[in-house]
């Protein structure tokens, strides 16, 4: 059986370079799950691509840009 994977809704990775997080190579991510709509956060390794929800186990991809967005339309 296979696990649902769905992309993430507004991932935003918290990055404070003074934290203790950063020492250690791991990042909080604050996220809506896009499955159940479920916001949660989550810590774990900086290079990692996914987060687990805590409520309905779906896996949600985690994409993010650094710098501004592009228009749409």
């Amino acid at each position: 059986m296979s696990r649902l994977t769905v992309d993430a809704i507004n991932p935003v990775l918290v990055d404070r370079w003074s934290t203790l997080l950063w020492a250690v190579r791991l990042a909080r991510w604050d996220l809506t799950c896009g499955f159940c709509r479920t916001r949660f956060r989550s810590v774990g390794w900086v290079a990692r691509s996914s987060a687990i929800c805590r409520a309905c186990g779906t896996r949600n991809l985690l994409q993010y840009r650094r710098g501004p967005a592009e228009p749409v339309g």
